[in-house]
């Protein structure tokens, strides 16, 4: 009879320490120590078994010691329903496998902790159970490979896209390719921001080659038609163009320009298709200035203008079909000012117009 009451008495004391708390979040003071955290209320850390409730009436269900989470820790939605399940070690640090749920149940998230850093896969799966994402840790690190599962929301084609890291670093090959094993794009690391990056047309050909050098285009990038044909070759400095090469679809140059902090600067060439000389000039900080010079398909010249920030200022010429100025004066505020004169075939003056802010204030015709 007397052992039996001293097991009563135990097994009592025993539900009574294993009785919850409850208690709401507003009540919990939460103090971070470095990556140390104390849970206290009324000034004293938390102690045993807690229900810790939101307004919203989502809540904790976890155990402390001298203020420090341990074991298992549960959130549950404000329905009841699990939305997580993290362990802790005696540290009050998380340690060891941990999980997350959809709202239907399925798992959300499979990861990992070692003494408070995240170690080894963490997988991330859809609501219906599908597996998404594949990262992987050391040491809080992000080490070795990840893999993505992705979908292309203009074409609703499902890619895979694979990279590697050490130290939380990128390193090695990337790629990105379709279900069926179809690349998209790769890239290949010389540094952990320095990699090249190719890009290719669904029919497998070439689309572009880029460099980059600290995650910003640098070097000379090539651009490429389906068909394979060299469509732009651009040389990048710190991300910023510094010249550019543009070509037609049968591969003969279009147009040749120089850029600055963004800016086209420097000479400027277009061409036809078949490769001669139609314009040519020069850029000062994305304006036109100076002379430009545009030509006929027989390479005669057409005409020459002057530019001041892309409006015309300055002297100005038209050519006739013989080669031979057709007029000439000069331009202000981009529109004719002063004295121009207009020549016959044979080069001799047919008329002399006076204008001023681009209107005619007299004219003389000759025979």
């Amino acid at each position: 009879m007397k052992n039996t009451l001293v097991i009563l008495l135990l097994l009592i004391a025993s539900t009574l320490q294993a009785q919850e708390t409850y208690l709401m979040w507003n009540d919990v003071d939460t103090q971070r120590f470095g990556k140390e955290t104390i849970f206290k209320t009324d000034n004293k850390p938390l102690e045993g078994a807690y229900k810790i409730a939101e307004n919203s009436g989502a809540y904790t269900q976890a155990t402390f010691k001298n203020g420090k989470m341990v074991g298992t820790k549960k959130d549950f939605d404000f329905t009841g329903k699990l939305e997580q399940e993290i362990t802790f070690n005696e540290n009050g640090q998380a340690d060891g496998k941990s999980t997350s749920y959809y709202s239907n149940g399925k798992v959300y998230e499979d990861f990992m902790y070692k003494n408070g850093l995240k170690e080894g896969e963490w997988k991330t799966y859809t609501n219906k159970g599908v597996l998404q994402k594949i990262e992987s840790y050391s040491s809080d690190l992000k080490n070795g490979k990840w893999v993505a599962h992705l979908k292309d929301s203009s074409t609703g084609t499902k890619l895979i896209e694979t990279s590697y890291y050490k130290d939380n670093e990128a390193t090695g090959k990337w790629n990105q390719k379709t279900e069926d094993g179809r690349l998209i794009w790769e890239k290949n690391y010389s540094d952990a921001k320095d990699y090249s990056k190719k890009e290719y047309f669904s029919n497998g050909k070439l689309k572009s080659e880029e460099l980059y050098k600290d995650n910003k285009l640098d070097g000379i990038c090539t651009y490429y038609s389906s068909a394979g044909i060299i469509l732009s070759e651009k040389k990048y400095e710190a991300s910023y163009l510094k010249n550019l090469v543009n070509f037609y679809a049968n591969g003969t140059k279009k147009e040749v320009a120089d850029s600055k902090d963004g800016h086209r600067h420097g000479p400027y060439q277009l061409y036809s298709e078949d490769g001669t000389l139609i314009l040519e000039g020069q850029f000062t900080m994305g304006y036109k200035s100076g002379e430009w010079k545009s030509y006929t398909d027989d390479k005669m010249l057409k005409d020459m203008y002057t530019f001041e920030d892309s409006r015309k200022k300055g002297p100005a010429k038209t050519y006739n079909a013989a080669g031979k100025v057709e007029s000439e004066g000069e331009y202000l505020n981009h529109v004719k000012t002063g004295l121009w004169k207009y020549y016959k075939l044979n080069g001799k003056v047919s008329k002399e117009t006076e204008y001023k802010n681009g209107n005619v204030v007299s004219e003389k015709k000759y025979n």
